[in-house]
């Protein structure tokens, strides 16, 4: 065990095409495994968590979810590092939302 730490956007492009419904990955290691929600899990709890009537959900970090679009910073463009549009943490708690929405309407 080295202690290192892997982000959401590593997932999704070390393990391309990454199942929304994975939230544990195989390192090759015999029983050892990287747990994380994904995309699917994310969902699941927006949509808890707006039925329930809380307060919110939270990321841990951010900065950890893959890009859908180029961001420029000054001179540097950082590219699309989603491989697909349903990788986004984000876009997943902006499905949920939607789809809390709809049912309440």
């Amino acid at each position: 065990r080295t202690g290192d730490w892997t982000t959401y956007e590593d997932l999704v492009q070390k393990y391309h095409p990454l199942k929304s419904n994975a939230d544990r990955l195989a390192t090759g290691t015999p029983h050892e495994y990287i747990g994380f929600n994904g995309a699917d899990t994310i969902y699941n709890k927006t949509k808890l968590a707006a039925k329930l009537k809380l307060a919110g959900v939270m990321i841990w970090e951010a900065g950890q979810d893959c890009r859908l679009v180029p961001v420029t910073h000054g001179i540097t463009t950082h590219v699309r590092t989603c491989p697909q549009d349903n990788s986004s943490l984000f876009l997943a708690i902006d499905r949920g939302m939607k789809k809390v929405s709809l049912i309440c309407n």
